[in-house]
């Protein structure tokens, strides 16, 4: 996984996801915290997950900790563990690297939290809790559409019906300070409010890694489908209105239009996490995209766009078929009626067979006096900690 996230804190053990296409015959110890929960996640082989053995003091197959099955609440029943090392090891008659299957490793806090929730994104469901400070953890699975383009992901979660209350998505398995709010911000890929602004109406969001989570200070209602859309399709929900996109490998070329009202003014933007190996361009319909280079950095960037006027279209291309880590949350916010209409624009960019050609809409408009301003990393730091301070978790 291109991302894959174990942070250890002093004083910590970490959470831990461990891949399956890495065991061998070889056993592997890892440290653990007892009364932490462990879980598998997978659509391998039975013969296979069978002769997967993890020992927590008493060997146990990967296959029997796959089908533990869920609670009455629909979360995920676990394995508690027991002791603080685990072993695991493979039979040396079969080859585990074409596997896709995990296991997930909470830590002891994690698991004695009534609100530490971790649910499996294998079958559609509709997700509810009222719960404040809930935490929600998805463990995604292989989805079964056709993989024609090698920007499809092969695990995908498909989000949409989302409650209209505060919550903050991360990628990634959750870090041992997730509840306090210190928690690794460049796993935030998602938040509603943002930037003071509360969005009612939310496209629907793709969370393309293994595991991801969701923090919910006020509960929250979701439906969550183990499934993959084309981002092209996007239709925007409304004139204020937030989504995300995701990229964990290869970029996809993404056009789609925004939903916009001439006679009103507003702003438009969006908050993004990358890391790419070419050039690759994002635009808000106007004639000043911002360029996601290519960078030497170990660690992922973190930029914040904001445009001070509502936009046509939303747009990402690549200069060239290449891997790309990303995840963007655009924004479009309209408000005050304007005294004059913006004026029309010319053409909107969309996507054709991984290609850009142009396209006149009927009703799509722009501004022509449009202004960037670019938030240095210190301030979208400063900025998230203090954003963290609202929900009362620091």
């Amino acid at each position: 996984m291109i991302f894959s996230t174990l942070l250890l804190c002093v004083g910590f053990v970490s959470s831990l996801t461990i891949h399956l296409n890495t065991v061998t015959n070889t056993p592997v110890t890892y440290d653990v915290e007892v009364g932490s929960y462990l879980y598998v996640a997978s659509t391998d082989m039975s013969v296979l997950l069978q002769n997967i053995i993890i020992t927590d003091g008493t060997p146990y197959t990967a296959y029997t900790f796959s089908k533990l099955g869920v609670n009455s609440e629909g979360t995920m029943t676990a394995y508690v563990i027991t002791t603080n090392k685990i072993t695991i090891q493979g039979n040396q008659a079969y080859d585990y690297s074409m596997t896709t299957g995990y296991i997930y490793i909470t830590t002891a806090n994690q698991a004695k939290d009534p609100h530490f929730l971790v649910y499996p994104a294998d079958v559609s469901s509709l997700i509810s809790t009222n719960y404040k400070n809930a935490t929600l953890v998805f463990l995604n699975y292989d989805i079964d559409i056709p993989r024609k383009y090698d920007y499809i992901p092969l695990k995908s979660a498909r989000i949409t019906k989302l409650s209209n209350s505060p919550f903050k998505i991360y990628w990634n398995e959750p870090t041992p300070n997730w509840n306090n709010g210190s928690d690794f911000f460049r796993q935030l890929v998602f938040m509603n409010p943002l930037q003071g602004m509360y969005y009612e109406n939310i496209d629907p969001i793709q969370m393309n890694t293994y595991i991801w989570y969701i923090r919910a200070y006020d509960g929250i209602t979701l439906s969550v489908e183990p499934t993959w859309i084309d981002p092209n399709t996007i239709i925007s929900s409304g004139y204020n209105s937030s989504g995300m996109i995701m990229s964990t490998h290869n970029i996809q070329n993404i056009s789609f239009a925004l939903a916009k009202d001439s006679n009103y003014g507003g702003e438009s933007g969006y908050r993004c996490i990358f890391k790419v190996e070419s050039v690759t361009t994002i635009s808000l319909g106007d004639p000043f995209p911002t360029i996601m280079s290519p960078t030497n950095l170990t660690d992922l960037n973190v930029r914040y766009i904001v445009r001070g006027a509502p936009s046509d279209y939303f747009s990402i291309q690549s200069a060239s078929p290449s891997v790309g880590v990303f995840a963007i949350q655009y924004f479009q916010q309209q408000g005050d009626k304007m005294t004059t209409p913006l004026a029309t624009s010319t053409s909107i960019p969309t996507t054709i067979n991984g290609g850009t050609t142009q396209k006149t809409p009927a009703t799509t408009t722009s501004s022509s006096s449009s202004t960037y301003f670019l938030l240095t990393f210190a301030g979208i730091f400063f900025y998230f900690v203090n954003n963290l301070n609202t929900h009362h978790e620091l």
